[in-house]
């Protein structure tokens, strides 16, 4: 059964794929991270703008300190050897990933610019966004 929280918009032989992350628990986080990464690494065209609390755990650099839906989901990452969300997004970024925050949005969270350094590519415009999602599959998480 599908999650209604996260949605798909596919476009028929996109090689560009847009996340739009606002969750804030940490399986749809970690399913983000697992979605870019191995989309980068298929070799898309990736771009990831971060929402709400989403983007303030980022802010933090403690993605992977969201609380868990499923208590064991943790443990059983790191029992897998999979790298942290936090590595992860990383990861997708030395693929070619880019990593985004709105301004807007920025200022609904109340997380300064600077909190990001390092972790996000750039600081955009939903309208500018929005232009990246031109015949991309987009995922809503």
């Amino acid at each position: 059964m599908s999650d209604p929280r996260c949605t798909v918009r596919s476009v028929t032989n996109s090689h560009k794929t847009v996340f739009l992350v606002e969750a804030q628990a940490y399986e749809p986080l970690l399913h983000a991270a697992l979605l870019a990464v191995t989309a980068a690494a298929d070799g898309d065209e990736v771009h990831a703008m971060f929402f709400f609390g989403a983007l303030s755990a980022l802010a933090r650099g403690r993605l992977d300190a969201a609380t868990p839906r499923d208590a064991q989901v943790p443990e059983r990452r790191r029992a897998l050897n999979l790298p942290s969300i936090d590595d992860l997004f990383a990861q997708a970024r030395q693929l070619g990933a880019r990593l985004y925050a709105c301004d807007t949005h920025l200022r609904l969270a109340a997380v300064d610019a600077t909190e990001l350094t390092g972790r996000i590519d750039e600081v955009i415009s939903l309208p500018t966004f929005w232009k990246l999602t031109r015949e991309a599959r987009v995922i809503a998480i």
